[in-house]
């Protein structure tokens, strides 16, 4: 079984969704389908693991981890797009912010 590890980390908003005037669903969509695809591949081979021989299972869960980690790489790229230019995300209060940016 030959797994393909050639996934791109980055999310990509399309050239029509990032032209300024388009609804921020058009680019809530565009997330919801990457995450979609790649918890899909991550449930397949979760559920096929016990079916495979140990040097494949190997495998799997290599490509399990692979897209794990793809995953936390476009959620952070994308959280870190919402912060302002003082660091501050949405979510948080000028104090945390300010916290925050000390702890890093």
């Amino acid at each position: 079984m030959a797994l393909s590890l050639d996934s791109d980390v980055r999310f990509r908003v399309s050239p029509a969704a990032a032209r300024p005037g388009v609804s921020d669903r058009v680019v809530v969509a565009g997330l919801v389908d990457e995450v979609s695809n790649r918890l899909q591949i991550i449930l397949g081979y979760a559920q096929i693991l016990h079916e495979l021989a140990e040097d494949e299972r190997r495998d799997a869960v290599t490509a399990i981890e692979h897209e794990c980690s793809s995953l936390r790489a476009m959620l952070r790229s994308l959280t870190g797009r919402t912060r302002d230019d003082t660091g501050r995300g949405p979510w948080q209060s000028s104090e945390e912010a300010a916290h925050e940016s000390e702890c890093a």
